[in-house]
């Protein structure tokens, strides 16, 4: 009986190691993917972008002002937004809303989505509207 109990005792323990080990991991992931990134976008853009508007040029002056401003503060972000106004691209993606700023862009063959909170008038229009 007392070897069944040291047993389960040592049993235990490598458990609560396991589970231990196995929560920091998780912890470090999730700080990690939730973490702030500064991405210089401008760098990126292309020539030109389709809007419904048309092509827009990939030197707009409005466009480079507010990415040039925008360069820190971005967060990954798995979740789909509801499109509004886009700029898209072969390798870059934007998906601009009055508050907030989404990119999907193109890493080394992968897409990446990453998110900023922040207002975006400068670079928000509406479709149909003639703006």
């Amino acid at each position: 009986m007392l070897t069944a109990l040291k047993a389960m005792n040592v049993f235990f323990k490598i458990l609560v190691a396991v589970l231990t080990i196995s929560l920091i991991i998780i912890s470090a992931l999730v700080l990690w993917y939730d973490r702030e990134q500064y991405i210089d976008f401008v760098e990126r853009f292309p020539d030109y972008f389709e809007t419904c508007h048309g092509t827009v040029s990939g030197t707009s002056s409005e466009l480079i002002a507010w990415f040039s401003a925008n360069k820190d503060g971005w967060q990954n972000n798995p979740a789909s937004l509801a499109p509004g106004y886009l700029y898209r691209s072969s390798e870059l993606n934007i998906n601009v809303h009055p508050n907030s700023v989404v990119v999907n862009y193109s890493k080394n063959g992968d897409w990446q989505q990453v998110m900023k909170h922040t207002p975006a008038a400068l670079i928000s229009k509406e479709c149909g509207s003639g703006s």
